[in-house]
């Protein structure tokens, strides 16, 4: 049976959601914002989500899965065209 950290509850959220923002991730956790800041600064070192500030800096950062994969493939038929 896998064990859930905090960090793999907050990446399953902001996968689940698509996109979350810091409060509304603070909230559904439970955890003061500052912890899920610190989690989300492992997760986003670890390339699999991205801070978002883009929607509406008063409201603070929302956090996004990080589309690497996507971008891949784009590049592979961009060089195979």
């Amino acid at each position: 049976m896998p064990i859930d950290t905090d960090v793999d509850r907050l990446f399953s959220l902001v996968k689940q959601k698509k996109k979350i923002s810091l409060r509304a991730a603070s909230k559904k956790l439970g955890e003061e914002k500052k912890i899920i800041e610190s989690w989300a600064k492992i997760l986003d070192e670890a390339e699999l989500i991205e801070f978002d500030y883009s929607l509406n800096p008063i409201a603070g950062a929302y956090l996004k899965v990080k589309k690497i994969e996507k971008e891949d493939n784009k590049k592979t038929k961009t060089q195979s065209d």
